[in-house]
């Protein structure tokens, strides 16, 4: 995946699986998450999180096809 397009890789074992993103502003970190809320990695946010990015986040997704894995 990557955020502000910055790659953020969270490893090959969670390829194809659904996996949540946060920022967590006390630590001033992006966090993912499996679905069962494990925290899969922790990246830091450095200096290109703004408040003026933030505002302009646009999150997408690959569309998903009719079948279902």
């Amino acid at each position: 995946m990557s955020v502000y397009n910055r790659p953020l890789g969270v490893g090959v074992r969670q390829a194809g699986r659904q996996v949540w993103l946060h920022l967590d502003a006390a630590e001033h970190a992006w966090v993912v998450a499996d679905a069962d809320g494990r925290q899969l990695r922790v990246q830091p946010a450095d200096s290109w999180l703004t408040r003026d990015n933030v505002r302009a986040l646009q999150v997408t997704a690959p569309r998903r096809s009719g079948r279902q894995n």
